[in-house]
């Protein structure tokens, strides 16, 4: 027994350092989305009170912004941004390595992707809601023993994402039944259950107007034609499945998103079949994963990777409590568990293949050329000289944030530094230092090529990329 022991640790660690590796390498390669610039700059160029403005046009909680806001400010690189969420998912990994879990289970879930690659090399929230959803399943079991730090989990949840605030509703309500239902440290989880009181009015605060703006206009479509919804519904687990699955064959996505779908007909039987044992885990995960079926459907007009890798990130902490109470033991067929959790782990294994696919795609293709263009201008231009940003495209923040500032970059109808791309019409959020463009050089940059007479080409950098995403620098003749 203890040598096994001393091989279990050998194995984790042998696993954690691969982990660390492979995503340390997809970071190197990884050129960042326009929505990681988006997110860096706003970090960057805002305080917590005119960050918190404009969060309902943003439409995603505090907690990622408060996260990066430290690094965005202090001049960390922003090409190295992604070691932040390297990090949280490296915690993440660890937790999960030292959990219950069948051992080739752990090491094996590590380099699919929900935990390699997607929320690891990009930069996103994403890496907070898989942190997340890891402390539950490693806290669940031991909730009722320390109600506010379970609380404290509760109220992080609904700070990451609008994609898991169904889950944080239904682990309240939990909270709730057992506040009225058990008697044992009533006062600590009524504590508990009035600061996830707080935290929503916060969060109602954050949201006001943007993303909570349509829940009436869904509500109203919902009780409207309840059918047609639940249809939609239904249908919307399988499309956002497909999503995360959509790279690498026709074959391979339809194995893997049928697999999933079939794990998760296999916890609501088993769940119904044990009703009594595992009721309130069935309500949680129907309601967590009924609310990203409605966002998908009634919200979110498409949909991409990461919202299928939070659908299947809640399957499998669902898969993990069941886990955890039941051992896969039912009945007297004793071979049973043994043949569930091989086959579980086999299928896990073919989702690795997604990883490598889409991990090599990223280091052999340019997702955009805002690196490139960024590094030019860095390379050859100096304070001295003023780079007027002559449309709005999204592109830009990505670029200006590639540069970590030692440019300056204005707004095309004033002098005002270039500080994100304003989704917001009539906020004072965000306004950049007047730059004194007096003996200075002008330029202008735009995503399209002009015709204009009165501007000459300087630059351009309009190489092949997965985003058509141009850059062309002109200045006046």
């Amino acid at each position: 027994m203890k040598k096994n022991r001393i091989n279990e640790k050998v194995i984790i660690v042998i696993a954690f350092v691969c982990y660390i590796a492979f995503n340390l390498l997809c970071v190197k390669v990884h050129e960042h989305w326009r929505d990681e610039g988006q997110a860096w700059m706003i970090a960057k160029s805002l305080s917590v009170g005119e960050l918190i403005k404009i969060l309902p046009g943003e439409g995603h909680p505090i907690l990622w912004y408060l996260v990066i806001m430290p690094f965005a400010k202090l001049g960390f690189p922003y090409r190295w941004f992604s070691l932040i969420s390297c990090a949280i998912m490296a915690l993440a990994a660890w937790i999960l390595l030292k959990s219950r879990l069948p051992l080739w289970t752990r090491v094996v879930l590590l380099f699919t992707p929900v935990f390699s690659y997607y929320n690891t090399a990009m930069a996103r929230s994403y890496a907070l809601i898989v942190l997340e959803l890891v402390l539950v399943g490693a806290f669940y079991l031991k909730r009722k023993e320390k109600p506010v730090l379970w609380a404290g989990l509760i109220i992080l949840l609904f700070q990451t994402h609008m994609y898991v605030a169904g889950l944080a509703v239904m682990l309240t309500l939990q909270m709730v039944y057992e506040c009225i239902t058990i008697a044992d440290k009533r006062k600590q989880k009524a504590v508990g259950i009035g600061l996830i009181g707080l935290n929503l009015l916060f969060l109602f605060k954050e949201l006001s107007g943007g993303a909570s703006g349509g829940v009436g206009s869904v509500a109203g479509e919902i009780l409207s034609d309840p059918l047609d919804f639940l249809g939609q519904a239904l249908f919307s687990i399988h499309r956002t499945l497909n999503a995360g699955f959509d790279s690498v064959s026709n074959i391979y996505r339809e194995i893997m998103v049928n697999g999933i779908i079939i794990i998760l007909v296999f916890l609501i039987v088993m769940s119904i079949w044990k009703w009594k044992e595992n009721w309130q885990e069935l309500l949680i995960f129907l309601g967590g994963i009924g609310a990203i079926c409605v966002i998908v459907a009634l919200i979110y007009n498409g949909t991409h990777i990461q919202h299928a890798l939070v659908l299947i990130g809640e399957i499998l902490l669902w898969l993990w409590i069941f886990y955890q109470k039941t051992g896969f033991l039912f009945g007297d067929f004793k071979p049973l568990p043994t043949v569930l959790k091989t086959v579980i782990t086999v299928f896990f294994m073919g989702m690795i293949l997604q990883v490598g696919y889409c991990s090599y795609r990223d280091w052999k293709l340019d997702y955009s050329t805002a690196k490139r263009m960024a590094q030019y201008l860095a390379g050859s231009y100096s304070e001295n000289d003023v780079f007027v940003i002559s449309d709005v495209a999204d592109s830009f923040t990505n670029m200006i944030a590639y540069t970590d500032g030692k440019l300056n970059f204005v707004y095309p109808d004033s002098e005002e530094e270039y500080t994100y791309y304003k989704r917001l019409s009539g906020t004072d959020a965000g306004m950049g230092r007047i730059l004194d463009l007096k003996g200075k050089n002008v330029y202008y940059l735009y995503s399209q090529k002009q015709e204009n007479d009165a501007l000459e080409l300087v630059y351009e950098q309009s190489n092949f990329n997965l985003m058509v995403e141009n850059f062309y620098l002109y200045q006046k003749k």
